[in-house]
């Protein structure tokens, strides 16, 4: 069983598109106008994006670990909570009635400046169990965790990543990219022991 708890917007914001240095570089390394960045961004889409969160159709593009078993060094993502009071799960469950999700989420910044756009939105699951679907013995408020996962609902977007520099130039290449939209409760793969020991060892 799937449960989709709630789904984030994907939003790309608008950075600053500066020259900067990076080790691979010999000297500065500008970016192209960001014109062109832009048309690059928008171009060679044959299929709308939906199609590309196919794994059929993601063996044929450049995703973003196959990009990283390369080119590592030029991922450099950054997360930032989006909001200065975000609470922890540990703190949901001690609110009576602070839990209104089976997996609750808070937005994050996601920030690369590596990559165009360098700034992306998306969620976070704050508890790695869900909660709220067993009932304790008293009937009382607060919440019992399942046996059941929280686990991140991921949408690829096309995103435009630096692969290096040539004269002087940054050179970007299409990478498609999972942005985090939403959590679900799912039942654990068994990774080492049983089901329950895996989860468990991942609790908050």
């Amino acid at each position: 069983m799937i449960t989709v708890c709630l789904t984030g917007v994907v939003v790309f914001m608008a950075g600053s598109l500066t020259a900067h240095r990076h080790p691979r570089d010999t000297g500065l390394c500008n970016d192209p106008p960001i014109d062109e960045l832009k048309r690059k961004l928008a171009s060679n889409l044959d299929l709308n994006p939906s199609f590309y969160q196919h794994p059929q159709l993601q063996i044929n593009v450049l995703t973003l670990d196959k990009f990283e078993a390369t080119h590592g060094d030029m991922v450099n993502i950054s997360i930032n909570p989006m909001e200065a009071n975000s609470a922890s799960c540990s703190a949901l469950l001690a609110v009576p009635g602070g839990l209104l999700d089976p997996c609750p989420m808070t937005y994050v910044i996601n920030y690369d400046a590596n990559r165009v756009p360098r700034t992306l939105m998306e969620a976070n699951c704050t508890c790695s169990e869900c909660q709220g679907l067993t009932p304790t013995p008293t009937q009382g408020t607060r919440p019992t965790p399942s046996i059941l996962g929280c686990e991140p609902i991921n949408f690829y977007t096309k995103v435009l990543r630096k692969q290096g520099c040539n004269n002087h130039v940054a050179v970007y290449v299409e990478v498609w990219e999972p942005v985090t939209v939403g959590c679900a409760c799912r039942k654990p793969r068994p990774v080492n022991g049983t089901q329950s020991d895996s989860l468990h060892s991942s609790q908050h």
